[in-house]
């Protein structure tokens, strides 16, 4: 079942967990929440490049993309550095990374 399935099926308290459980099984994967927060995020990385997947739940390619990136995630988990950023949800990252 895909997110947007999942979350109109089980509402926004099952949402609210399935999201937790999520950021645990992705550990490699940083999901900051302000821009404060990624700026600090790519100040501290170094010479570590940094990629960021702009996403929305509701977006097939990117729903189908989220595997593949989280794969990645941990197959150069000491190489890089992997955001993601639901634009829905953080509407400071519109404009900002586009």
């Amino acid at each position: 079942m895909c997110h947007t399935c999942y979350e109109k099926k089980n509402g926004d308290t099952q949402k609210k967990k399935n999201e937790n459980e999520i950021k645990l099984s992705t550990g490699n994967v940083t999901e900051p929440d302000s821009l404060d927060k990624l700026n600090e995020i790519i100040e501290n990385a170094g010479e570590n490049p940094v990629i960021i997947d702009l996403f929305a739940s509701w977006c097939g390619p990117c729903v189908n993309f989220k595997p593949k990136f989280e794969q990645l995630a941990k197959d150069f988990k000491d190489k890089a550095i992997f955001i993601k950023i639901d634009g829905d949800k953080n509407k400071w990252a519109s404009g900002k990374l586009d």
